[in-house]
């Protein structure tokens, strides 16, 4: 039996998703189970030692060491000595008493289910604005074009999604506006490249015009901001035109680019490399300023 997951780290801090705080691959086969952990961007905790758990059954109990925000723990588990014939189904980290981290990767058919949950959410209040007002609603038709066999050939070659895209360009040119923007927000380069893109939240989507506001409910926008407390906004000349479109920080699988599709994204950019399954980017969608 051979078996493979991968699950995010959450930080959670008296009840509330803090953010992301890294990954965890679990990997089953025989007898053998083996946990790779990796933390990272967690220099709000002090340095050292903290323990870790499974979070059920106790069938792990170890200390994990992490320094400057990062760490990496390694642990094989013989699955024949678990009780029952279980096996962990996912990984705590206690910080203090009501501040931990957790990952959980036995959920997938729960997950599988919120996610339908969410989508069916989704499709029923696109379902509302077509009849308020047919027009400001994109059909889901065009997005889903994007994403045929031959566009993930030609995108696996480029490695940027983005560039593929095609669009149907409005005539104004925001450049005043987009100046204005550029003052008020932080200005970052999130490919490590010269692109100009800037840091936003959901709140200021008050800048998009009313047909774009309702992106603030989209669950998968809302995934991605939690997670790494931030969205970009960027802007790409096309035929002396400009495109503009925000960016939902996330990490490229098949499934995941599933439901971004399901929810209206269009590509996965992440700059100059190839989008290979586990490789950090941003799901990018088109708006208009």
């Amino acid at each position: 039996m051979y078996d493979k997951k991968i699950a995010y780290v959450h930080y959670i801090k008296n009840d509330g998703l803090m953010g992301n705080a890294g990954h965890v691959k679990v990997m089953l086969r025989g007898n053998g189970m083996s946990i790779e952990v990796y933390i990272r961007d967690m220099q709000i905790l002090p340095n050292g030692y903290y323990r870790i758990k499974s979070i059920d059954e106790n069938l792990l109990e170890d200390k994990i060491h992490i320094e400057k925000g990062q760490a990496v723990y390694k642990k094989r588990i013989n699955v024949d000595k678990c009780e029952k014939g279980q096996v962990p189904a996912g990984i705590k980290i206690e910080i203090n008493e009501n501040e931990y981290l957790e990952a959980v990767w036995q959920a997938e058919e729960k997950q599988s289910v919120e996610i339908r949950e969410e989508v069916q959410i989704a499709e029923t209040r696109a379902a509302e604005k077509r009849v308020e007002a047919p027009r400001e609603v994109e059909p889901k038709v065009e997005v889903k074009k994007e994403w045929t066999a031959e566009k993930e050939e030609t995108l696996a070659k480029s490695g940027n999604a983005w560039s593929q895209l095609t669009f149907s360009v409005p005539t104004e040119v925001y450049e005043e506006k987009w100046k204005e923007l550029c003052k008020k927000y932080e200005i970052v380069h999130p490919f490590g490249n010269q692109d100009e893109y800037i840091s936003i939240a959901p709140k200021d989507f008050i800048i998009f015009p009313e047909k774009y506001q309702n992106l603030v409910n989209n669950s998968f926008l809302l995934h991605g901001y939690y997670n790494y407390q931030h969205i970009i906004l960027g802007r790409k000349e096309d035929g002396g035109k400009n495109i503009y479109y925000i960016g939902v920080p996330g990490v490229y699988y098949e499934r995941e680019k599933m439901v971004a599709i399901m929810f209206g994204f269009e590509g996965f950019e992440c700059g100059d490399k190839r989008a290979n399954n586990g490789g950090f980017g941003y799901y990018m969608r088109r708006v208009e300023l």
